[in-house]
């Protein structure tokens, strides 16, 4: 894994950056540390730490939790792992693949 990358968000009315409040009081987060999972996706540094606790040891609870952050239900919706026809189901038809890099990705994690 590569070190942490930052994403900062600037407020449009200040010279500097709050971690906490702009000058006009909203609310930032100025800092968003991402690591590289794999393959360049980058995950948010707390996502990750949090997704590793809840998983507790289990490679699939963690596979199922990346899942759930790196792809929107939509993109979850009628696909498959690799794109394969189902051997369960030979009737119906294949499905498409979800995004190979990110799905290595994740299997790279567990």
């Amino acid at each position: 894994m590569s070190p942490p990358q930052h994403s900062m968000i600037r407020c449009g009315n200040t010279s500097g950056i709050n971690p906490r409040l702009c000058k006009d009081g909203k609310k930032v987060k100025a800092y968003a540390p991402k690591v590289d999972i794999g393959d360049g996706v980058l995950v948010d540094e707390g996502t990750l730490s949090r997704l590793r606790r809840d998983a507790k040891d289990s490679g699939p609870r963690l596979a199922r939790g990346l899942l759930k952050v790196l792809f929107s239900p939509e993109e979850l919706e009628n696909k498959s792992l690799y794109g394969r026809k189902s051997n369960a189901h030979k009737n119906l038809p294949q499905k498409e693949a979800l995004d190979v890099k990110r799905v290595n990705a994740i299997l790279g994690m567990c």
